[in-house]
């Protein structure tokens, strides 16, 4: 029952963007006035999530992560959770933009949440609220402290900006280095809504230059795979990773779907194929009855990503509509 696309790669994780909505208007992400946002009714509900989950378990996937837009905004995202769990996949993980994490670590500890990835992509209030459109920077820096201190596992992401500068990074690396904490930079992604390509300054090589000039002694980790991140350790323990999101160097061994918020299947971020999980349930199928259309879906996978933006025209969606 296992799932896997024409190339022999195996689907075992999977990105459910519960909500397309957020709190945030990040300026690599979305427009200021926001997007058109799906309707409510048409969002997937807990009792189809809950079948969802289900055989996605029974066809070998083993992690899910929730995503959005900003997962916290959705009023229901406990329940949802909650199906997960008793589902019993083995990782179970968040990303979030941390302004609405704060009170929700009781939650995070009762879940046994593997892994909360938090965005911050300045340690600079003001920087942040350029970038945010929204004046919450203490609220996140409350939100990762929080996690820290209760010892829920977490990592740092950074979107590398045009203009984010090497001295912001090399102090977020330092900040890594001393706290033990994890931090990753990604290269920005063209996925901004506003159908305009970034200005690229920033790439994976660049950051590991910076990792091996200026942290000698840190460990290289090696890869497996479906890993998207590559890892240095540090000495104290912490660890600097990067994303080559853009260069997509990791493409080789992906393992990874997307269900968008509207129940859309997706086999690669930048193909603008997708199949209609959500219609097709609501239109009376069972999950089982559609195994077979989902696998023909996913046989279809592009190679890598390269291959899969040829075939979408180089649209560039929001990432919130797509999933985080």
């Amino acid at each position: 029952m296992k799932l896997i696309d024409q190339h022999g790669r195996a689907f075992t994780y999977a990105r459910i963007a519960i909500v397309d909505q957020c709190n945030l208007r990040c300026n690599y992400c979305m427009p200021e006035e926001g997007l058109k946002w799906i309707s409510k009714k048409n969002w997937i509900q807990p009792d189809e999530f809950a079948s969802i989950f289900k055989a996605f378990q029974e066809w070998g996937i083993n992690k899910i992560r929730f995503t959005g837009g900003e997962p916290f905004v959705r009023p229901d995202f406990i329940k949802i959770a909650q199906h997960a769990l008793d589902t019993g996949f083995s990782n179970i993980a968040i990303t979030t933009n941390g302004t609405l994490l704060r009170n929700k670590i009781s939650n995070l500890k009762k879940w046994g949440i593997s892994k909360v990835n938090v965005s911050l992509d300045t340690l600079n209030p003001d920087r942040f609220h350029q970038i945010t459109r929204r004046n919450l920077f203490h609220d996140v820096w409350s939100s990762i402290n929080a996690l820290h201190e209760n010892q829920i596992s977490f990592r740092i992401n950074t979107v590398l900006l045009r203009d984010t500068s090497e001295s912001e990074v090399l102090e977020m690396m330092q900040m890594a280095d001393e706290k033990n904490w994890e931090w990753c930079f990604i290269e920005e992604m063209p996925f901004n809504g506003q159908g305009v390509a970034p200005d690229w300054n920033w790439n994976w090589r660049k950051i590991q230059s910076l990792i091996q000039s200026h942290f000698p002694s840190a460990q290289h980790v090696s890869m497996s795979s479906g890993d998207t991140t590559e890892y240095y350790k540090l000495k104290n323990g912490g660890r600097i990773g990067f994303i080559a999101a853009f260069s997509r160097t990791f493409c080789g061994t992906c393992n990874r779907l997307r269900l968008t918020p509207n129940g859309h299947l997706y086999h690669c971020l930048y193909s603008q194929e997708s199949y209609p999980l959500l219609d097709r349930l609501r239109a009376g199928n069972t999950m089982q009855d559609l195994h077979h259309e989902i696998q023909q879906f996913l046989w279809k996978k592009a190679i890598n990503g390269f291959e899969a933006e040829k075939e979408n025209g180089n649209q560039m969606p929001s990432m919130a509509q797509i999933g985080g």
